[in-house]
């Protein structure tokens, strides 16, 4: 469908309240006899000629039954069809795909159930008019309220379950948006030139010469051996970095020797044998340090989802989750 979005956020569907019903018929209640008066010199006891008449029990009413359950989170129902719904989707998503999608279908509902009741109780509400608003646009991106209705089919959806899912995305924006705003933007981070060389008598050669008072980045230009073939000098220079970042192609020892240089002292690394089967020589020098260099972006932004990765485990690690389905098998 043109403009049409495939996914606003994954499926968040509140539970109907099962509960059991009255049947159609009216319940009278249980009469009890009225009791004697006590008068001064009359008997309270009626009269032996009297017969009680039976009061017939009421039939109980019958429950009806509940619908089938995939989970239970916190006490709150996840629909077996609900859960069936959401496999469906991704299923359909990526019809190729060996990946077996029961688990990761039944845990995103799980997930923003989880999230939803944290919602709630922090006091976030959903102002229905943002809902009303996002489906009129919906209907807008489709061309019309005929496609949308065809789009809903399509994707396993009927109108009020897009717009719990919506719900759920405004919902889930404050709080995600306070759990990103607690990471750091800034951190204790050095920054670092370093040679690689294949050779130890040549990497001990250049350790001296940098202990005479050569210069790093032109031995670095000269010797250091270059991870890409066309890559440009920098003089070893390899930026910023804080002390547990990811670093790709360095030996596990680069970072805490790096943190542990005074600001314009070198380094030797014990020999590292590399995924190419060969063994290198890292000479690095430590240039700069600043206790609170700011975060460059994109690893801001790792940070911030693994941040949010693990505010959702927690949430899950003390949370009482049922799962009623079983997830194994084809």
């Amino acid at each position: 469908m043109t403009h049409m979005r495939r996914f606003l956020f994954l499926i968040i569907l509140t539970p109907l309240l099962w509960g059991c019903r009255q049947n159609g018929s009216e319940v009278q209640p249980t009469l009890v006899p009225t009791a004697a008066i006590a008068v001064e010199g009359v008997s309270a006891q009626p009269p032996t000629s009297e017969v009680a008449t039976a009061v017939p029990t009421p039939i109980p009413p019958t429950p009806t039954p509940s619908a089938p359950l995939a989970a239970i989170v916190n006490g709150e129902d996840i629909l077996l069809s609900t859960y069936e719904k959401q496999l469906a989707r991704f299923q359909q998503s990526d019809p190729d795909s060996s990946i077996d999608y029961k688990p990761v279908a039944l845990n995103s509902i799980i997930d923003n159930t989880l999230i939803t009741q944290a919602a709630l109780e922090a006091g976030i509400t959903v102002d229905q008019s943002r809902v009303d608003q996002e489906i009129l646009s919906l209907i807008e991106s489709a061309e019309g309220r005929e496609n949308f209705e065809a789009w809903l089919e399509r994707n396993f959806y009927t109108e009020e379950e897009l717009r719990e899912e919506i719900s759920f995305g405004i919902l889930y924006g404050p709080l995600i948006s306070e759990v990103a705003s607690s990471v750091p933007t800034t951190s204790d981070q050095v920054r670092v030139s370093y040679i690689k060389v294949s050779d130890e008598a040549l990497a001990n050669t250049i350790i001296s010469q940098i202990q005479n008072g050569d210069s790093f980045a032109d031995l670095a230009n000269q010797y250091s051996i270059p991870e890409q073939s066309n890559q440009i000098p920098t003089g070893g220079d390899i930026g910023f970095f804080g002390i547990d970042w990811p670093l790709l192609n360095v030996p596990p020892t680069f970072q805490e020797v790096a943190f542990s240089l005074e600001v314009g002292q070198s380094s030797l690394l014990a020999p590292y044998q590399e995924s190419d089967g060969l063994t290198y020589y890292y000479i690095i020098q430590t240039t700069e340090r600043d206790p609170q260099h700011p975060i460059p972006q994109q690893r801001l932004d790792q940070f911030r989802q693994e941040a949010i990765l693990a505010w959702t485990e927690t949430l899950r690690q003390n949370a009482d989750i049922q799962i009623l389905v079983d997830l194994s098998g084809p």
